[in-house]
């Protein structure tokens, strides 16, 4: 009888804990599958899903097969953003972007645009995504003002004033081709470019681009190893007042009459960038107290305005 009991007792201890082995390994894969469900959620992950809805199964796009796209670090967002540039054969080339906020991918509206670019911005001392159409409108377009404010607080940077608060960098973002026929294959690829992009020669640049900044400071006037002062420069019957406030005056002779115009300037990149209305002019800083007056009328062109106090 007490022999029974003790082989019981060894058969009872054994079933338990074989029950509870299998709880803990049934726990094991619990939390297994929940690390793989959180792999799953990556920012690639969520953007493949959401963009093969939005580009390839859209109402709103004429049938496309293939896009443009890249993924990019934008210093406002947690996960880098995505960019998908697509070819209608209606309506030309199209940008969208998109984001991810608290695990969700948003987009932004519709741009015609072609090309993704960095500005360096003089003002913030720092490179900056802009979006561009060289077909037709020939006008970056801020991407962070895409992503974060109304469409009418974008802020725009013509061609012709370029240099002046931005500098165009040559950096080409490269693009990698998401083909609808092999989608995860060549979307998986977008990922590797971004993990693999060079960037020294962009800081290159960027270092070159700031040895290249006409400084606007309390006493004077730098650029490079040149020091000029704020006043009065004059080239012939010619003058040019620079103060300090960023205004100017230039005074000059139309058929013995002596004229007058007065705005602002913009100390930018290589060039000191002066405004009138639709008329502009740069002048090029070319030793200390001088300046070469630039137009696109080449009136006064090469004219070396020296200073007169």
């Amino acid at each position: 009888m007490n022999s029974r009991k003790i082989i019981f007792s060894v058969i009872l201890i054994s079933v338990m804990v074989l029950v509870s082995g299998c709880g803990s390994k049934k726990k094991v894969n619990t939390s297994i599958s929940n690390n793989s469900k959180e792999i799953e959620n990556t920012y690639l992950d969520l953007y493949r899903e959401y963009l093969y809805d939005d580009l390839f199964d859209s109402k709103e796009i004429a049938s496309i097969d293939t896009f443009n796209g890249i993924i990019i670090d934008v210093d406002e967002f947690k996960e880098p953003i995505m960019i998908a540039n697509y070819h209608d054969s209606i309506n030309g080339n199209f940008i969208k972007a998109y984001y991810i906020k608290d695990g969700v991918v948003n987009e932004t509206k519709t741009h015609k645009a072609n090309q993704v670019k960095y500005l360096y911005n003089i003002k913030d001392d720092k490179l900056e995504l802009f979006i561009y159409e060289d077909d037709s409108y020939k006008s970056y377009s801020a991407l962070i003002d895409i992503l974060t404010k109304n469409e009418t607080d974008v802020r725009g940077v013509s061609e012709n004033e370029i240099g002046e608060e931005y500098v165009l960098t040559s950096d080409n973002i490269k693009y990698g081709v998401v083909d609808k026929n092999d989608y995860d294959n060549t979307f998986n690829k977008l990922d590797e470019l971004y993990k693999n992009r060079d960037t020294s020669t962009l800081d290159n640049e960027l270092k070159a681009i700031k040895e290249e900044l006409v400084v606007l400071k309390d006493d004077e006037i730098t650029y490079k190893d040149y020091h000029n002062s704020y006043g009065k420069y004059n080239y012939d019957d010619l003058y040019i007042t620079l103060n300090k406030d960023k205004t100017y005056r230039f005074d000059y002779d139309i058929n013995g009459d002596y004229m007058h115009i007065d705005d602002t300037c913009k100390y930018g990149y290589k060039y000191i960038y002066c405004v009138k209305g639709s008329q502009r002019f740069r002048l090029e800083v070319v030793g200390d107290n001088k300046v070469k007056y630039i137009d696109k009328t080449k009136k006064y062109n090469n004219g070396i305005f020296s200073y007169g106090g």
